[in-house]
């Protein structure tokens, strides 16, 4: 297995993504209903936005910065289906609930040693980071934190 996190780190990010997915807040909020937070660690801001108010893709994002926020604000403005290169360059962090098979060995690696059990069959949750010239990639440690 790949150097990952310590287990130790991921299990707050595993029952936050429960209590999310319990509260499904998809059902309350549009994606244009954003709210800011504070990172104290990083001293970063990010923008939080909510979808899944169509019952397509169920995730929670933060986008990054002013940067992130320019990038949400793009996405929004673009037509019905933006361009993956405008997801794809907008830095963001990502909580996506999926089915087991898009989880990649290493989600699968973590879940199974937190023994994190999804409360239905399509909420696997799988953490991404987003940045512009990279592909999605797992979190790193401060990230976690955010």
């Amino acid at each position: 297995m790949p150097n990952i996190i310590s287990i130790a780190r991921w299990r707050p990010l595993y029952e936050l993504a429960r209590q999310i997915g319990a509260m499904a807040p998809w059902r309350l909020m549009d994606e244009m209903d954003i709210f800011a937070v504070h990172d104290p660690e990083s001293d970063q801001t990010g923008y939080v936005s909510i979808m899944g108010t169509l019952g397509e893709h169920r995730a929670i994002d933060v986008y990054l910065g002013n940067e992130g926020l320019r990038g949400f604000l793009a996405l929004q403005d673009s037509d019905d289906r933006p361009l993956p290169t405008l997801v794809l360059s907008t830095p963001q962090l990502q909580l996506s609930f999926e089915e087991k098979e898009y989880l990649e060995q290493e989600d699968l690696f973590i879940i199974r040693e937190l023994e994190f059990k999804p409360q239905n069959r399509n909420e696997w949750p799988m953490f991404r980071c987003y940045r512009p010239g990279f592909a999605p990639w797992f979190l790193e440690s401060g990230e976690i934190s955010f």
